[in-house]
């Protein structure tokens, strides 16, 4: 990717910010090698490429596809660009993405390096990018990813939050604790909002509450426990909104939290509410108050980048005793935010162990992420259901309602 465009967010609600040093401590970790070419051919058309502020011309297009393809010849040549001190800015930032692209076995090395030790801005800030491409595939490009939220460049933490996930959290709620920038500030805050939705745990406040994540202003989730301790972390409680002028809306009884996770959010333009309530989906439209009953079901979740949401329900199958525990089997259902087009997409099996809070069904914390062209749902980092955007089978809502 050119410099040009490396601060894009993949997040379509924040493509208009900005976007945006790993904790790795010197002793033990090797700078990478590499051997500076000597003046050729190659290496002279290479760094006229990655000069170039024309990516949309054809000649740059066909060029930097052919480069992606060459053989690890080319890797030598971008290794010693991205280290050429007298080499433009922009050339030695995309010689690092190039590397990122191709998947060099240095640019793994190359690029934490960088973070590491480079004392210019935008180098730290294509380090991240790269390594954002890297970190599907490797830890430890997504374990340099995370730490980069403490460089101290605004620049650099804001291209680090852009590879966070739902995982990442409890991360990201400490770096909304200390941030003092109000722009990646106002970003983590964002992105904190959008993982609870998404099935990151909340956080209780000392009077024992859980609140999601707002802004000044806007109206925000209040779940109050029933009085009790919490037996292996599943509770039981109130759901209320929280209007923001002091008074409460009562949501729901019946809420059901396992984890720590609220099965329960907002519609991406927050005109209405989506929780489970009693082991059924609701719609609760907040201008008319109005409420849509949308069927059986648990742990909705928003899909990413539509105006639906996923939720399962059980098969009627029924469990299934296993010699580790129950294999409970679910259909996964999609529904849109207004309650209309309900249909079934697939079906899904999970494990409840007795040993894992309390033979909790472990959907009750799954998470919803992103995948290259579509979503899935994940429950301790591993999927569980998979989906393209561009393959969905379409099952009648009869279907749907029968399962």
């Amino acid at each position: 990717m050119h410099l040009r465009t490396i601060h894009a967010s993949r997040w379509l609600w924040l493509s208009w910010l900005l976007p945006v040093m790993i904790g790795l401590g010197a002793c033990g970790y090797r700078p990478p090698t590499f051997s500076v070419p000597g003046p050729s051919e190659l290496t002279t058309r290479v760094r006229a490429l990655l000069s170039s502020d024309d990516e949309s011309a054809a000649e740059y297009r066909r060029a930097r596809v052919e480069l992606e393809e060459m053989g690890p010849e080319i890797d030598t040549v971008l290794v010693a660009l991205a280290y050429d001190p007298t080499a433009r800015a922009v050339v030695r930032a995309n010689a690092l993405m190039l590397l990122a692209d191709r998947r060099s076995h240095a640019a793994l090395s190359t690029l934490r390096w960088t973070l590491l030790t480079s004392r210019e801005e935008i180098m730290r800030a294509a380090a991240v990018m790269g390594l954002h491409r890297l970190a599907p595939d490797s830890p430890e490009a997504d374990n340099a990813v995370r730490g980069a939220l403490s460089d101290p460049s605004r620049l650099v933490r804001l291209n680090a939050l852009q590879g966070m996930d739902v995982q990442d959290a409890t991360m990201i709620r400490e770096l909304v604790r200390r941030e003092r920038d109000p722009q990646v500030h106002f970003v983590a805050r964002q992105l904190l909002a959008l993982f609870e939705a998404r099935g990151a745990p909340l956080a209780n406040d000392p009077g024992g509450l859980y609140r999601t994540t707002l802004f000044q202003g806007e109206s925000g989730l209040v779940y109050r426990p029933n009085a009790g301790p919490p037996q292996a972390r599943i509770v039981s409680g109130r759901l209320d909104l929280d209007s923001g002028n002091g008074r409460l809306l009562p949501l729901a009884d019946d809420v059901e939290m396992v984890r720590d996770v609220l099965p329960a959010f907002f519609s991406l333009d927050r005109s209405a509410v989506v929780l489970e309530s009693a082991r059924s989906i609701l719609i609760r439209d907040l201008e008319t108050r109005e409420t849509i009953f949308v069927g059986p079901g648990v742990a909705p979740r928003p899909i990413p980048f539509t105006n639906a949401i996923v939720f399962l329900r059980q098969s009627p199958e029924g469990p299934r005793t296993t010699a580790d525990g129950t294999e409970l089997r679910y259909d996964v259902l999609r529904v849109e935010f207004t309650g209309e087009n309900l249909r079934r997409i697939g079906e899904l099996r999970v494990l409840a162990r007795p040993d894992r809070f309390g033979y909790a069904s472990p959907v009750r914390w799954m998470t919803v992420g992103e995948t290259g062209d579509g979503w899935v749902l994940r429950v301790d980092g591993e999927p569980i259901f998979q989906r393209s955007h561009m393959f969905e089978i379409q099952e009648p809502a009869e279907d749907a309602e029968a399962s």
